[in-house]
């Protein structure tokens, strides 16, 4: 599956979290944050920290992509400004 995304609308904010998680707490964490994702949590083929793109269709000018890397779980979200829509063909 591709990810498509139009940055033709005026304003983007980007936001970056970064938070280190206890090491026995941390598969529970990540359980958790895949349970209670809004949207769809869509797997990026291949990728070694087992980054997520997270697709919410009620937003579609928000989007999210999560991976974790040893013990530090990293978000990187992007609202407004933008239009995404995913394809599994060729686009």
């Amino acid at each position: 599956m591709r990810l498509l995304l139009n940055q033709k609308f005026n304003e983007t904010t980007q936001i970056l979290s970064q938070t280190w998680i206890p090491t026995k707490i941390l598969a529970a964490t990540l359980e958790s944050t895949d349970k209670y994702a809004s949207g769809k949590l869509v797997a990026i083929a291949g990728d070694s920290d087992k980054a997520r793109w997270q697709l919410d269709p009620d937003k579609k000018n928000n989007l999210a992509l999560h991976y974790t890397r040893k013990n530090v779980c990293t978000q990187l979200r992007a609202q407004g400004g933008l239009r995404w829509r995913t394809c599994s063909r060729n686009c």
